[in-house]
């Protein structure tokens, strides 16, 4: 018998003989690709398909996560913003420099001296600001905005006071 070569299936034992019996082995249309199904080229098929889908699944969720936080402001960001506007105006009210690596608490207790009447007002901002920054819990929208409204009243009336 002969043997034909098939893209995609290998040799195929051919016989043209007619009338010919069938051989053992030799049975028409057999391959004789002895490949392991799990090199077979379907199966890195489905595998690139699977990577391609796990990945477009990934990209989907990771745009999704991203839109839904553009433009949002961390609670913790705009409190480290709130605290740097608090040491700033209780800075320049003591006509001081804030030193590079003071702590809240160092820098509230330098100012306290000139604060007068508003030193209970300073203190309490200081302490919520501080365990905001510092502690396992950042502050919630609302608790933020009501220290912000604080601050306000609080450097209007220190303006007050230095003027």
């Amino acid at each position: 018998w002969s043997e034909l070569f098939f893209k995609d299936a290998g040799w195929v034992i051919f016989d043209a003989t007619e009338g010919a019996q069938q051989v053992p082995g030799g049975e028409r249309g057999t391959s004789v690709d002895h490949t392991p199904w799990y090199q077979k080229p379907w199966v890195q098929n489905v595998i690139n398909s699977l990577i391609g889908l796990i990945a477009a699944i990934g990209f989907f969720f990771g745009w999704r996560s991203y839109v839904a936080q553009k433009g949002k402001v961390t609670t913790r960001s705009e409190t480290e913003a709130t605290y740097h506007r608090f040491a700033q105006a209780l800075a320049k009210h003591a006509k001081l420099r804030r030193v590079v690596g003071q702590t809240p608490q160092e820098l509230y207790l330098l100012v306290r001296p000139n604060l007068g009447s508003l030193e209970p007002k300073a203190n309490e901002l200081n302490r919520r600001l501080i365990v905001s920054l510092y502690g396992p819990n950042p502050m919630t929208e609302p608790e933020l905005r009501a220290i912000q409204a604080e601050l306000v009243r609080f450097l209007r009336e220190l303006g007050k006071l230095r003027a």
